[in-house]
Protein backbone atom coordinates (compact mmCIF):
# COMPACT_ATOMS: atom_id res chain seq x y z
CA UNK A 1 0.00 0.00 0.00
CA UNK A 2 1.21 3.50 -0.85
CA UNK A 3 -0.92 5.14 1.85
CA UNK A 4 2.02 5.91 4.19
CA UNK A 5 3.88 7.54 1.29
CA UNK A 6 0.81 9.62 0.41
CA UNK A 7 0.26 10.70 4.01
CA UNK A 8 3.88 11.83 4.21
CA UNK A 9 3.34 14.13 1.21
CA UNK A 10 0.20 15.85 2.55
CA UNK A 11 0.28 19.30 4.12
CA UNK A 12 -1.82 20.57 7.00
CA UNK A 13 -4.48 23.17 6.31
CA UNK A 14 -5.69 25.85 8.65
CA UNK A 15 -9.04 25.20 10.34
CA UNK A 16 -9.97 28.74 9.27
CA UNK A 17 -10.74 27.45 5.78
CA UNK A 18 -13.76 25.65 7.20
CA UNK A 19 -15.34 28.86 8.49
CA UNK A 20 -14.72 31.21 5.59
CA UNK A 21 -17.25 30.98 2.76
CA UNK A 22 -15.77 30.76 -0.68
CA UNK A 23 -17.05 32.77 -3.57
CA UNK A 24 -18.26 31.39 -6.85
CA UNK A 25 -15.89 31.72 -9.78
CA UNK A 26 -16.51 34.65 -12.06
CA UNK A 27 -17.19 34.40 -15.76
CA UNK A 28 -13.94 36.22 -16.54
CA UNK A 29 -12.35 32.97 -17.67
CA UNK A 30 -13.52 29.49 -18.69
CA UNK A 31 -14.26 27.12 -15.83
CA UNK A 32 -13.56 23.40 -15.95
CA UNK A 33 -14.77 20.98 -13.28
CA UNK A 34 -13.32 17.49 -12.86
CA UNK A 35 -15.92 15.07 -11.49
CA UNK A 36 -14.26 12.32 -9.47
CA UNK A 37 -16.52 9.34 -10.07
CA UNK A 38 -15.28 7.25 -7.12
CA UNK A 39 -15.07 10.08 -4.58
CA UNK A 40 -16.51 9.06 -1.21
CA UNK A 41 -15.95 12.49 0.40
CA UNK A 42 -18.06 14.43 -2.12
CA UNK A 43 -20.54 12.13 -3.89
CA UNK A 44 -20.48 12.38 -7.70
CA UNK A 45 -24.11 13.58 -7.67
CA UNK A 46 -23.10 16.59 -5.55
CA UNK A 47 -20.13 17.21 -7.82
CA UNK A 48 -22.43 17.17 -10.86
CA UNK A 49 -24.53 19.88 -9.20
CA UNK A 50 -21.40 21.97 -8.56
CA UNK A 51 -20.22 21.35 -12.11
CA UNK A 52 -23.48 22.56 -13.63
CA UNK A 53 -22.12 26.12 -13.93
CA UNK A 54 -18.84 25.02 -15.51
CA UNK A 55 -18.07 25.63 -19.15
CA UNK A 56 -16.50 22.19 -19.47
CA UNK A 57 -16.74 19.03 -17.37
CA UNK A 58 -14.17 16.27 -17.31
CA UNK A 59 -14.46 12.95 -15.46
CA UNK A 60 -11.96 10.68 -13.77
CA UNK A 61 -12.75 7.21 -12.44
CA UNK A 62 -10.87 7.87 -9.22
CA UNK A 63 -11.35 9.03 -5.65
CA UNK A 64 -11.04 12.33 -3.80
CA UNK A 65 -7.30 12.92 -4.35
CA UNK A 66 -6.65 12.32 -8.07
CA UNK A 67 -3.15 13.80 -7.91
CA UNK A 68 -2.22 10.74 -5.82
CA UNK A 69 -4.53 8.03 -7.17
CA UNK A 70 -4.46 8.92 -10.89
CA UNK A 71 -1.75 11.51 -11.52
CA UNK A 72 -1.45 10.51 -15.16
CA UNK A 73 -5.16 10.97 -15.81
CA UNK A 74 -5.24 14.31 -14.03
CA UNK A 75 -2.11 15.48 -15.85
CA UNK A 76 -3.72 14.58 -19.18
CA UNK A 77 -6.78 16.70 -18.34
CA UNK A 78 -4.62 19.64 -17.24
CA UNK A 79 -2.42 19.34 -20.34
CA UNK A 80 -5.52 19.41 -22.52
CA UNK A 81 -6.72 22.56 -20.78
CA UNK A 82 -3.40 24.32 -21.31
CA UNK A 83 -3.49 23.33 -24.99
CA UNK A 84 -6.97 24.86 -25.27
CA UNK A 85 -5.76 28.10 -23.68
CA UNK A 86 -2.72 28.28 -25.98
CA UNK A 87 -4.93 27.80 -29.04
CA UNK A 88 -7.38 30.51 -27.92
CA UNK A 89 -4.58 33.03 -27.36
CA UNK A 90 -2.91 32.54 -30.73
Amino acid sequence: SRVPEWHASLMWSSAAILGVPSTAPTSMHPLTYVVLEEDRAIPPEAQEAMAARADHVERLATGHVPQLTDPTGLAAILAGLTDDVRESVQ
